[in-house]
Parts: C-alpha cells; sequence; structure tokens
C-alpha cells in the first residue's frame, strides 16, 4: 500500500493509504528532525529499505538513517546511522552498476558556510561501505538522480540556491584594473555585510 510521509519533529510517521482513501495505523520512525524519506534496495538483496534525511543531533553533529526492510516491517532496532550535517533530501539508486541503490544525501550548511559537501554512501550487503564520496554543494535543497538516455549511468544532480559564506566575517573584494591586469596588491577589502 502507499505511504505517506510525515515528518515530525521527534519522529517520522509512515502512514498507509487504502484503496477507499482512508487512512491506516502509522508506522512510527524514531528519527528526530526528519527532511525527507527514499526507498530502494540498498543491501542489494532485493528488499526496499528506506533511506531518510534527518537533523537528528548526535553528539556535536547530526545523523541520517538507513532502516533494512525485515520480514516483520521496519524497526529502530535494525537501522543504520548515516554521519550528515543540515541534511535535506535523499535519492537512491544504483550509481556504480553494483546491483544496490546508493545512497545520496544533500546537505545545505556546516553552521559558518553554504558551500559545503553533499554526500554519496555506497550501499551494499553490510551497510553503507567507507567513506562517503563527496560533492561540492552550495546550499543544495534536492538531491535527484538523472537516469540519460541511451543506457549510460544515472547521475546526482544538486539543486542549489545559494553560496559562499553565512556569518559575514569573510570581506568581499574590488580589485582594481590597470596596464598590468588584476592583482592581489590593487585590491581594496570591503565588510561582506
Amino acid at each position: 500500500a502507499p505511504h505517506v510521509f510525515v515528518a515530525r519533529r521527534q519522529a517520522c510517521h509512515l502512514t498507509p493509504v487504502g484503496k477507499d482513501r482512508s487512512f491506516g495505523r502509522p508506522l512510527v520512525l524514531a528519527c528526530a528532525e526528519s527532511m525527507a524519506i527514499a526507498v530502494g534496495n540498498v543491501s542489494g538483496a532485493d528488499s526496499e529499505d528506506l533511506a531518510i534525511a534527518c537533523r537528528q543531533p548526535d553528539g556535536a553533529g547530526q545523523v541520517s538513517w538507513i532502516y533494512w526492510q525485515q520480514p516483520g516491517g521496519y524497526s529502530d532496532m535494525k537501522r543504520t546511522a548515516l554521519r550528515t550535517l543540515f541534511a535535506c533530501d535523499v535519492a537512491l539508486a544504483d550509481l556504480r552498476g553494483a546491483g544496490c541503490a546508493d545512497v545520496a544525501i544533500c546537505q545545505n550548511n556546516d553552521r559558518k558556510s553554504f558551500s559545503v559537501e553533499s554526500l554519496v554512501y555506497r550501499g551494499g550487503g553490510n551497510g553503507p561501505g567507507g567513506e562517503p564520496a563527496r560533492l561540492t554543494s552550495h546550499d543544495a535543497q534536492r538531491v535527484l538522480i538523472a537516469r540519460p538516455a541511451g543506457g549510460a549511468a544515472p547521475s546526482v544532480v544538486l539543486i542549489n540556491r545559494v553560496s559562499r559564506n553565512m556569518l559575514g566575517n569573510i570581506e568581499s573584494a574590488v580589485y582594481f584594473g590597470g596596464p598590468r591586469g588584476y592583482s592581489p596588491e590593487r585590491r581594496r577589502l570591503l565588510p561582506a555585510w
């Protein structure tokens, strides 16, 4: 049955929708500050695993989650944390042709700058493998998977909004031109804000 994703502060709810458009009892997953969800075969075992982009506090950082499909459904006891920071969106696709979905998560800031890295975790039977691939992004709000025609490998598309500093503590610079072109020695620094 299709489900409606309901993001709440302390948990997310997956509410089933019946053929008569009635709502069933929701599955409640303990992932705080969830932002987005994607379904795919992350384990490579023909499963429908859930990847949930979250801003759930964890020590000095935040985490998002993969919930592994089990015979009885999904459980907070069978999930894997992914290190993220200000995650906004998640998309799943087999980007490497490995038979399992990789997890792409866009992040929009690091508390200092909007120019940060979004992440791609490799999927696999033992959970996400190793360090994620890091993709430069600028206040990325959405991540999509483009599937080009002609059988080419899928591509990660990040929808960026703004870039650079968010605190105003990096000065702007005006470079004055001249017969020898532009030079750092001939510039004037201005407050950014």
